[in-house]
């Protein structure tokens, strides 16, 4: 797949992510909600300078058809993320 373009608006996918989430849905493995990640509401220990950032994957469960919602949480701290709430959607991508 060539020349395939990522977000940069919150709330959409983008081309790539797209298309992984067809080959995510194939495997039977939740899809990426949302290109960006959020701040978490998660409380982390107050001894620790801990950030939490979360990504949202969804999954439709087949016999109710509920959709299920699972999140992929770090510290961005430690891993990576942002230093600040406000910089822009494109800054906050997991993958650039």
């Amino acid at each position: 797949m060539s020349e395939t373009e990522d977000s940069d608006v919150d709330g959409q996918l983008g081309e790539c992510e797209a298309h992984i989430n067809a080959m995510r849905e194939e495997m039977g493995l939740p899809v990426r909600a949302n290109y960006f990640y959020s701040t978490s509401p998660l409380k982390a220990d107050p001894n620790f300078n801990t950030r939490l950032v979360r990504l949202p994957f969804e999954q439709r469960d087949a016999p109710s058809s509920r959709i299920k919602r699972y999140w992929l949480t770090w510290d961005s701290a430690v891993v990576g993320g942002f230093a600040k709430d406000s910089q822009p959607p494109s800054v906050r991508a997991l993958v650039r």
